[in-house]
């Protein structure tokens, strides 16, 4: 059966018993890159000098392990970029360790203007997470990231639509 980016594999062994094995698997996973919110600007500068492909997508998604939004979306987020974004990179940014280290208003996420989801709101940084980010390119990165929020509280097929409209 036909199916879309999916990679066909052929595998012949002559060992005398003509053993022909041939399987359809899922194309490789895009590339992925975690930090902690402490490394990220590090991370980014680091990241953008040693990509092989200056001109791919670069994505930043705000998550957390303890973040039952972040769950449910992750995979979604996988499997959207795994098949509409070839080639491109999504980061990943721990926010935080714990949830009520993420909820402190002092956390330096909260108030980096970078990633506010509005030019609007002038004194607020991230606001909730899962969000995700468009970078630019490593060869032409954006001066204000595109960022997509508001993913907390949907079901995957809500998550889907919103992502995949961006």
């Amino acid at each position: 059966r036909e199916e879309p980016g999916r990679v066909v594999v052929c595998i012949v062994c002559d060992r005398g018993d003509r053993y022909l094995s041939t399987g359809v698997f899922a194309p490789p996973p895009p590339l992925y890159h975690s930090c902690i919110s402490g490394n990220l600007d590090l991370t980014l500068q680091s990241y953008r000098k040693t990509l092989s492909d200056q001109h791919a997508p670069i994505f930043l998604l705000f998550t957390a392990p303890w973040c039952p939004d972040c769950i449910t979306a992750l995979p979604v987020i996988d499997g959207l970029f795994a098949t509409h974004v070839r080639g491109g990179s999504l980061l990943r940014c721990i926010v935080s360790k714990t949830r009520e280290e993420w909820k402190d208003s002092a956390h330096p996420l909260r108030s980096d203007l970078r990633w506010r989801e509005t030019p609007s709101a002038p004194d607020a940084g991230l606001a909730a997470v899962p969000t995700l980010a468009y970078l630019g390119t490593a060869a032409d990165p954006l001066a204000e990231p595109v960022i997509q929020g508001r993913l907390e509280g949907l079901e995957a097929a809500e998550i889907q639509s919103k992502v995949g409209a961006f």
